[in-house]
């Protein structure tokens, strides 16, 4: 190397063969740019890995709530990289990257940059994902608003959202057009109702008005009699 030149001390790995994927490089520096842009926090060794809080911070920025739940304490640290493997072959990462929970426990650089690599891969293949590659330089405020993959819970949540919308809309349409018949309904019954009420009324004005004929009628006979008496 020529004098004055920097040497990276960190160790460098490619992805184990048989993957089906072009070889890749990466050394732990990018391992640990990669986690801390997605956690927000500088990482300071890979080793410090070992409870899988990280990587299920890794895992939600990718895609997010697909680890429900993140334990602090460490006697539930094992149930973290648990989470964070079944995280790891939901989003494709292939099989060969992976590794298992006691590598990561242990903190197996090897194993876990291999299993780093395979989740930049994977995350590459989502769609809308625009977060934090392999090789990014470490800078998590640049990251901070980066759009998320939307879950499969959140698709879900839109279309369940619409479907109750159409729902609702057709739900008050029929509350609007039932209003509208019991409007006429009670509309028709008022107008029937005055209609009956008008009859009535108009067969009490012609009895009236046929007992006062009658009374006129009795009056004038009654009249008719007594002069008719006057005369003899």
């Amino acid at each position: 190397p020529q004098s004055g030149a920097k040497i990276s001390t960190m160790p460098r790995f490619r992805s184990p063969k048989g993957s089906g994927r072009k070889s890749k490089a990466a050394n732990a520096l990018d391992v640990l740019n990669y986690v801390g842009n997605h956690c927000g926090k500088k990482i300071a060794d890979l080793k410090s890995l070992n409870s899988g809080i990280e990587l299920c911070a890794v895992l939600n920025s990718i895609k997010p709530k697909i680890i429900r739940k993140v334990f602090k304490k460490k006697m539930r640290y094992m149930m973290n990289i648990s989470n964070v493997l079944n995280a790891c072959q939901k989003i494709g990462v292939h099989p060969k990257d992976l590794c298992s929970p006691d590598d990561v426990t242990l903190g197996n650089e090897k194993a876990i940059t291999f299993l780093i690599i395979g989740i930049d891969q994977a995350a590459k293949k989502i769609k809308d994902y625009k977060g934090p590659r392999l090789g990014d330089p470490y800078n998590p405020e640049n990251w901070a608003k980066a759009p998320k993959a939307t879950t499969q819970t959140e698709t879900k949540t839109k279309v369940v959202g619409k479907v109750e919308d159409v729902k609702k809309e057709a739900e008050a349409k029929l509350l609007k057009e039932q209003e509208e018949q019991k409007r006429k309904a009670r509309e028709e019954i008022l107008a029937k109702e005055r209609k009956e009420k008008e009859a009535e009324e108009e067969k009490k004005r012609k009895e009236r008005e046929r007992l006062r004929q009658e009374a006129r009628e009795k009056e004038r006979e009654e009249m008719k009699v007594r002069e008719e008496q006057e005369l003899k």
